[in-house]
């Protein structure tokens, strides 16, 4: 009680203790009588209490060197896979990769010798563990594999690490995989070139990943939003007559992201109306608006009422129109929202 009033942290550590201490207790259970304590029973039982614990490499290293004694990487893979996952994002290159190595065995060897595929040179057949006891489905394989990818990528073999991630999803991975993979080869292949400025053709290839990502994975609103930040970025930073390609799939994927992504949707709309209020002199432009806001919910524009108000005066006359088209429209189904911005603005100087 005094610990838990002092530190939340240092009590933390003496409950993990005390729970190191019974699993040693199941541990000594299902080695000496099996049969009330079997493998799967009490593997299952040890996953559900990791799911409450902290994300800590410190708390998983204690947890997992007591649950070795039973269940070895190769023996419960899925949990040792995130505690690998753990271990890159914490600064652990070596022990994550050499727990990845041991689940995969020789499968792990050919990584980073253009051996990757979606589903290893085995295609569909598991590998058994080394004690016969449990098997790798093709699923862990691949989980394992894409572990080894971003591993190498953070241990500075860039170029070898997108070579890989390219033929890992050019196979055909689980869905679990193949759109997620397409988005990271696609910030790989952005990130290669920096800091050198965006040249047409590195935006072009990091945008054919994207598109593959939005395929595989249409209802993803991370897909669709990073999609329109490429093409965003290629707006404000290549030659006009480059950039001008890139404003309308721009728009058209922020429409996508917004739809899908309600509570994130306000930084969307703020780039949408960047676009819209700059080009929108341009017909095309105005014309992928229009049928843009056919696809979002009306009461989104609530967020941005104010610039949309502060625009209702623009010299360009189709602009204009779409502007107070808009405005009809938001007013229609919420008046309430326009009273304050619309009695402001009458009442500025500006």
């Amino acid at each position: 009680t005094a610990l838990v009033g002092e530190s939340y942290d240092r009590a933390y550590r003496a409950i993990l203790q005390v729970q190191l201490l019974a699993e040693m207790e199941e541990v000594v259970l299902h080695r000496s009588q099996p049969e009330k304590m079997p493998q799967p029973r009490l593997l299952a039982i040890w996953r559900n209490r990791l799911l409450n614990a902290q994300r800590s490499i410190e708390v998983w290293s204690d947890v997992l060197s007591v649950r070795r004694l039973v269940a070895p990487p190769s023996e419960d893979p899925t949990v040792w896979l995130k505690y690998s996952n753990l271990c890159r994002k914490s600064g652990r290159s070596d022990l994550g990769r050499s727990i990845l190595k041991e689940i995969l065995g020789s499968r792990g060897e050919s990584v980073g010798h253009g051996g990757v595929g979606a589903g290893g040179d085995d295609g569909d057949k598991a590998r058994l563990s080394p004690s016969g006891m449990g098997e790798l489905t093709k699923l862990q394989m691949q989980a394992g594999t894409y572990g080894l990818i971003k591993q190498m990528w953070e241990d500075g073999q860039r170029t070898e690490a997108i070579a890989e991630l390219s033929r890992f999803v050019g196979k055909e991975p689980h869905e679990t995989f193949a759109a997620k993979g397409w988005r990271r080869l696609a910030k790989w292949q952005h990130a290669l070139g920096a800091p050198q400025p965006l040249d047409e053709q590195r935006a072009k290839t990091v945008l054919q990943s994207l598109q593959h990502a939005t395929e595989l994975a249409p209802d993803s609103y991370t897909a669709w939003h990073k999609w329109a930040m490429m093409h965003f970025e290629c707006v404000q930073t290549m030659p006009p007559a480059t950039a001008a390609r890139h404003i309308v799939p721009a728009m058209r994927g922020f429409f996508r992201s917004i739809a899908l992504g309600r509570e994130l949707a306000l930084q969307d709309l703020l780039r949408l109306l960047t676009l819209w209020f700059k080009y929108g002199s341009n017909g095309d432009v105005c014309a992928a608006f229009e049928e843009g806001v056919e696809n979002i919910s009306v009461e989104l524009w609530l967020l941005v009422t104010p610039q949309i108000i502060a625009r209702i005066h623009t010299p360009t006359p189709q602009l204009r129109r779409s502007v107070n088209d808009l405005l009809s429209r938001v007013a229609r189904e919420h008046p309430h929202g326009l009273i304050y911005p619309l009695t402001a603005a009458s009442k500025s100087a500006l």
